[in-house]
């Protein structure tokens, strides 16, 4: 067990930080041309397209399940060669769920400031799922962050949460 002193609060902190400065600005131009083709061209949803191709959000999930698999398979039989799998895949799903985090961040700031709040909420704490499951691939299976849980807790929450959300509206 580690040293609660010395655990960090997130292990991908640092590689949001490093992503924002060129994906948070990529979000606003897709945030302000969405805004453009929706009020200036027949409702066009131009900057959706565009913020969803920085997004592999079915690929991300898959690749948390098999390293949540790979984790669990590894902690049991010692596989060094999955080791090093885990880790490259891990390293991967980090990377793909902070560009689409702060892409997503960038967007929802435009949404926000356009006065559509509610969808600025949404957006947001689906920054937040994406974020979680970015943590989630950079912790081993029991989590060495201390926002692991709360990131495997939004990362199960969520879904449930918008599924009872749309059957109620």
């Amino acid at each position: 067990m580690e040293n609660p002193r010395t655990t960090p609060w997130l292990i991908t902190g640092g590689e949001l930080r490093n992503d924002a400065p060129f994906f948070i600005p990529l979000g606003l131009i897709f945030g302000i041309t969405q805004f453009i083709g929706y009020r200036h061209f027949n409702k066009a949803s131009w900057g959706n397209d565009l913020v969803l191709e920085h997004i592999p959000f079915n690929t991300l999930l898959l690749l948390v399940i098999a390293l949540w698999i790979a984790k669990w398979l590894t902690a049991r039989f010692d596989i060094q060669w999955a080791r090093r799998m885990i880790h490259h895949v891990s390293s991967r799903a980090v990377s793909f769920a902070s560009v689409s985090a702060t892409t997503m961040f960038g967007f929802t700031i435009v949404t926000a400031l356009s006065g559509a709040y509610v969808h600025a909420l949404v957006f947001l704490v689906f920054c937040m799922y994406l974020a979680s499951l970015s943590e989630i691939a950079a912790n081993p299976l029991w989590g060495h962050s201390k926002a692991y849980g709360a990131a495997l807790a939004v990362v199960i929450m969520l879904p449930i949460l918008f599924r009872f959300w749309e059957v109620g509206t």
